[in-house]
């Protein structure tokens, strides 16, 4: 808890997560859950509480591995 997530959203979209987070420095990639290739990543720091996370265009569901460093 606190270091690493993996969240599955099923469907299309864009959409956007909203996340209550520890402080930390963060590395996001949302991942193509049919090929397994990387859609887009992103680094940030964050200082802890709420965190509006934005995913790029997908189809069918997309992953999102999320890792405070």
């Amino acid at each position: 808890p606190g270091r690493e997530y993996a969240i599955y959203l099923d469907g299309n979209g864009p959409t956007e997560l909203t996340l209550d987070l520890p402080k930390g420095q963060y590395s996001a990639e949302w991942i193509n859950v049919a090929t397994g290739g990387v859609l887009h990543t992103e680094s940030f720091g964050h200082a802890g509480g709420s965190r509006v996370l934005g995913s790029p265009r997908f189809t069918d569901g997309v992953a999102l591995r999320l890792v405070n460093r």
